[in-house]
């Protein structure tokens, strides 16, 4: 990475001190345990945590979230709403609980 770049890493797990640089901007974001206490099941964990540092990077580069929470239904909302579920039920698309948490709030940055 060069100096004066960005390093985007899943805090939730510890990070060795040994990977510390100064030249470099730092953000940790507790990806896995956001996922983890909001989701059930492990496919629907990860999808979320790759729509979640999506979120991050769109924050970052201050791209419009409406815009992107769009584009992540037109991708993944469909798969959201072949779910089982009883007849004559309306899917509730899992995508809408992740795309709550895409602005990086809880996002730690450090030098």
């Amino acid at each position: 990475m060069s100096a004066g770049g960005y390093l985007i890493y899943d805090s939730t797990w510890p990070r060795s001190a040994l990977l510390k640089r100064d030249d470099i901007t730092i953000i940790g974001v507790p990806l896995a345990k956001l996922c983890n206490e909001n989701f059930q099941g492990v496919r629907a964990r990860i999808l979320m945590k790759n729509i979640a540092y999506a979120g991050v990077l769109a924050a970052l580069l201050d791209i419009d979230m409406e815009k992107l929470k769009e584009l992540l239904n037109e991708t993944y909302g469909k798969k959201a709403n072949r779910s089982r579920r009883p007849q004559g039920t309306r899917a509730r698309p899992q995508l809408h609980q992740g795309t709550r948490q895409l602005p990086a709030g809880d996002a730690h940055q450090s030098r």
